[in-house]
């Protein structure tokens, strides 16, 4: 979807945004994944990107009703509050935009972000996160097929479109030169089949085993199964 033909947002979902920090190393492009507490807050327990809502004071420092440059101050804000790492609003480079289905209780529509990964050691913050690991997106995607790695849908994509990047550079370079994703994620009568625009059955949920065009992830077993044909 082109950027001007982006969908408007969703006007009860909290704004949001998370970043996928990228480096390389001798196995390979990694990433950033972030251990949730498994007793509390969101994503419970769930290997995460840094990330979080967009606060009063990120949508004050940018002109108002910019959706996009609030978005990118609490990006950079909460890859700080949560890692110690500092990116700067500048280096982010737009992925996608995920709005989740009107079923759940608590939306977030959140910006994802690429961004290079600066060389600092990475410092928790306690209260957001209990464990870390700088991961190849393919053995993120290993683990979680074995059990051993919860992921929500959201990153589950993400890291698949990773796989194959030869480096942190073609990563970006790559980023920079496509028109962001939209996820507007609706679920089939099985909430494990999730939806988005392009798919034969969405917004026509008696289709779904219909022939044609597909855009799903099928999460009934592991390993999951992404299916994009558009």
């Amino acid at each position: 979807m082109h950027p001007s033909e982006a969908p408007r947002p969703a006007n009860d979902a909290e704004p949001a945004a998370t970043v996928i920090l990228l480096r390389d190393s001798a196995r390979g492009i990694e990433v950033l994944l972030l251990e949730r507490p498994h007793h509390r807050g969101s994503f419970a327990g769930a290997w995460v990107f840094p990330g979080g809502r967009v606060d009063p004071e990120d949508a004050a420092a940018v002109a108002a009703g910019d959706e996009q440059a609030a978005a990118r101050q609490a990006a950079a804000r909460e890859t700080l509050e949560e890692t110690g790492l500092t990116v700067t609003v500048e280096s982010l480079v737009t992925v996608a935009r995920w709005t989740p289905s009107e079923t759940q209780a608590r939306r977030f529509q959140t910006w994802f972000y690429y961004a290079k990964a600066p060389g600092d050691p990475v410092v928790l913050n306690p209260d957001e996160s209990v464990d870390h690991i700088w991961i190849s997106p393919a053995d993120a995607l290993e683990r979680h097929a074995s059990g051993l790695f919860r992921l929500a849908p959201p990153t589950w994509v993400s890291l698949s479109a990773l796989v194959g990047a030869d480096s942190a550079d073609h990563a970006l370079a790559r980023a920079r030169a496509a028109a962001p994703d939209y996820f507007e994620s609706r679920f089939h009568a099985d909430p494990r089949v999730v939806l988005w625009e392009g798919d034969v059955s969405f917004g026509a949920p008696e289709l779904v085993d219909a022939e044609g065009p597909r855009h799903r992830l099928d999460m009934t077993v592991l390993p999951w199964r992404y299916e994009r044909t558009s």
